[in-house]
């Protein structure tokens, strides 16, 4: 260990206010009609965005770590 210590990238803050948005959105339309459930899909996207950030992040950190050190325990 060389003492480095990795931020934690926090997306889901970054993309609140964005998610309040199409959150209200989705609150404001009536049950069942199609823009409802457009709006939901787009509230999904934006969820799943925030997830392959995460997971990209990780993914990209601990091959750089692999790469870089020899050995792992």
């Amino acid at each position: 260990s060389n003492g480095e210590q990795i931020p934690n990238f926090k997306y889901f803050e970054s993309s609140e206010k964005e998610l309040k948005r199409k959150q209200r959105s989705v609150l404001r339309k009536k049950k069942g009609s199609q823009s409802r459930k457009k709006a939901v899909i787009e509230l999904r996207k934006t969820h799943q965005k925030i997830k392959n950030q995460c997971n990209d992040f990780a993914h990209k950190l601990s091959t750089k770590l692999v790469k870089e050190f020899d050995v792992m325990a």
